[in-house]
Protein backbone atom coordinates (compact mmCIF):
# COMPACT_ATOMS: atom_id res chain seq x y z
CA UNK A 1 0.00 0.00 0.00
CA UNK A 2 1.59 3.37 -0.94
CA UNK A 3 1.70 6.71 0.72
CA UNK A 4 -1.26 8.43 -1.50
CA UNK A 5 -3.71 5.10 -0.89
CA UNK A 6 -2.72 5.39 3.46
CA UNK A 7 -3.70 9.16 3.10
CA UNK A 8 -6.67 8.44 1.21
CA UNK A 9 -7.89 5.67 3.61
CA UNK A 10 -7.01 8.56 6.07
CA UNK A 11 -9.15 10.73 4.25
CA UNK A 12 -12.02 8.40 3.90
CA UNK A 13 -12.16 7.52 7.66
CA UNK A 14 -11.94 11.70 8.27
CA UNK A 15 -14.90 11.87 6.10
CA UNK A 16 -16.87 9.37 7.71
CA UNK A 17 -16.23 10.69 11.30
CA UNK A 18 -17.17 14.40 9.72
CA UNK A 19 -20.49 12.54 8.44
CA UNK A 20 -20.99 11.39 11.94
CA UNK A 21 -20.47 14.73 13.28
CA UNK A 22 -22.84 16.22 11.10
CA UNK A 23 -25.59 13.94 11.62
CA UNK A 24 -25.35 14.56 15.19
CA UNK A 25 -24.83 18.02 14.99
CA UNK A 26 -28.32 18.03 12.74
CA UNK A 27 -30.28 15.80 15.31
CA UNK A 28 -29.11 18.46 18.48
CA UNK A 29 -30.24 21.35 16.05
CA UNK A 30 -33.10 19.87 15.04
CA UNK A 31 -34.05 18.78 19.12
CA UNK A 32 -32.75 22.18 20.10
CA UNK A 33 -35.34 24.27 16.96
CA UNK A 34 -38.16 21.53 18.76
CA UNK A 35 -37.57 23.27 22.42
CA UNK A 36 -37.41 26.40 20.84
CA UNK A 37 -40.79 26.18 19.03
CA UNK A 38 -42.67 24.46 22.42
CA UNK A 39 -40.88 27.33 24.38
CA UNK A 40 -42.44 29.86 22.15
CA UNK A 41 -46.05 28.18 22.13
CA UNK A 42 -45.98 26.88 25.79
CA UNK A 43 -45.25 27.75 28.74
CA UNK A 44 -45.12 24.41 30.51
CA UNK A 45 -41.76 24.07 31.25
CA UNK A 46 -42.33 20.10 32.40
CA UNK A 47 -42.96 19.36 28.56
CA UNK A 48 -40.10 20.96 27.29
CA UNK A 49 -38.10 19.26 29.76
CA UNK A 50 -39.15 15.69 29.26
CA UNK A 51 -38.43 16.41 25.42
CA UNK A 52 -35.05 17.95 26.00
CA UNK A 53 -31.86 15.21 25.58
CA UNK A 54 -30.96 13.51 28.31
CA UNK A 55 -27.60 11.28 29.94
CA UNK A 56 -28.69 8.42 27.51
CA UNK A 57 -29.41 10.14 24.38
CA UNK A 58 -26.01 11.88 24.62
CA UNK A 59 -23.83 8.66 25.36
CA UNK A 60 -25.78 7.17 22.50
CA UNK A 61 -24.32 9.75 20.56
CA UNK A 62 -20.88 9.72 21.93
CA UNK A 63 -21.25 6.25 21.18
CA UNK A 64 -21.97 6.93 17.08
CA UNK A 65 -18.67 9.22 16.98
CA UNK A 66 -15.44 7.94 16.46
CA UNK A 67 -13.05 8.46 19.61
CA UNK A 68 -9.67 9.01 19.30
CA UNK A 69 -8.91 5.93 20.40
CA UNK A 70 -10.61 4.51 17.92
CA UNK A 71 -8.79 6.78 15.18
CA UNK A 72 -5.65 5.09 16.95
CA UNK A 73 -6.63 1.57 16.40
CA UNK A 74 -7.22 2.36 12.41
CA UNK A 75 -3.67 4.14 12.04
CA UNK A 76 -2.20 1.37 13.72
CA UNK A 77 -4.13 -1.76 11.56
CA UNK A 78 -3.03 0.80 8.72
CA UNK A 79 0.74 0.57 9.65
CA UNK A 80 0.77 -2.88 10.67
CA UNK A 81 -0.74 -3.21 6.63
CA UNK A 82 1.71 -1.17 5.27
CA UNK A 83 4.61 -2.98 7.00
CA UNK A 84 3.07 -6.46 5.37
CA UNK A 85 2.67 -5.25 2.08
CA UNK A 86 6.43 -3.64 2.00
CA UNK A 87 7.64 -6.71 3.54
CA UNK A 88 5.69 -8.79 0.39
CA UNK A 89 6.86 -6.41 -1.91
CA UNK A 90 10.61 -6.65 -0.94
CA UNK A 91 9.89 -10.47 -1.28
CA UNK A 92 9.39 -10.47 -4.98
CA UNK A 93 11.66 -7.80 -5.88
CA UNK A 94 14.18 -10.26 -4.49
CA UNK A 95 12.75 -13.15 -6.24
CA UNK A 96 12.94 -11.03 -9.63
CA UNK A 97 16.60 -9.64 -9.10
CA UNK A 98 17.56 -13.41 -8.45
CA UNK A 99 15.83 -14.70 -11.70
CA UNK A 100 17.55 -12.08 -13.33
CA UNK A 101 21.07 -13.30 -11.68
CA UNK A 102 20.32 -16.66 -13.48
CA UNK A 103 19.59 -15.31 -16.45
CA UNK A 104 22.52 -13.13 -16.96
CA UNK A 105 24.75 -15.64 -15.89
CA UNK A 106 23.20 -18.16 -18.60
CA UNK A 107 23.49 -15.47 -20.71
CA UNK A 108 26.85 -14.58 -20.78
CA UNK A 109 27.67 -18.65 -20.71
CA UNK A 110 25.99 -19.02 -23.95
CA UNK A 111 27.81 -15.58 -25.29
CA UNK A 112 30.95 -17.50 -24.24
CA UNK A 113 30.57 -20.72 -25.92
CA UNK A 114 29.60 -18.18 -28.77
CA UNK A 115 33.06 -16.64 -28.83
CA UNK A 116 34.59 -20.11 -28.05
CA UNK A 117 33.08 -21.74 -31.25
CA UNK A 118 34.07 -18.59 -32.88
CA UNK A 119 37.41 -19.18 -31.99
CA UNK A 120 37.41 -23.09 -32.63
CA UNK A 121 36.31 -22.11 -36.26
CA UNK A 122 39.47 -19.39 -36.78
CA UNK A 123 42.14 -22.35 -35.54
CA UNK A 124 40.42 -24.39 -38.07
CA UNK A 125 40.67 -22.41 -40.26
CA UNK A 126 44.34 -22.14 -40.07
CA UNK A 127 45.14 -25.63 -39.57
CA UNK A 128 42.93 -26.39 -42.96
CA UNK A 129 44.92 -23.72 -44.54
CA UNK A 130 48.11 -25.35 -43.28
CA UNK A 131 47.22 -28.73 -44.56
CA UNK A 132 46.72 -27.17 -47.67
CA UNK A 133 50.04 -25.78 -47.75
CA UNK A 134 52.12 -28.83 -47.08
CA UNK A 135 49.71 -31.14 -49.72
CA UNK A 136 50.30 -28.13 -52.59
CA UNK A 137 52.78 -29.84 -54.78
CA UNK A 138 55.94 -27.40 -54.39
Amino acid sequence: MTKEEMQELKLVLVDVVETRLARTEEGFDSKLATIMEQMATKDDLAAVRADMATKDDLAAVRADMATKDDLEEVSKRLRKLEIKVEHNIEKAIQVTMEGHSILNRKLDSALGLENRVEMLEHKMSAVEYYIREQRAPQ
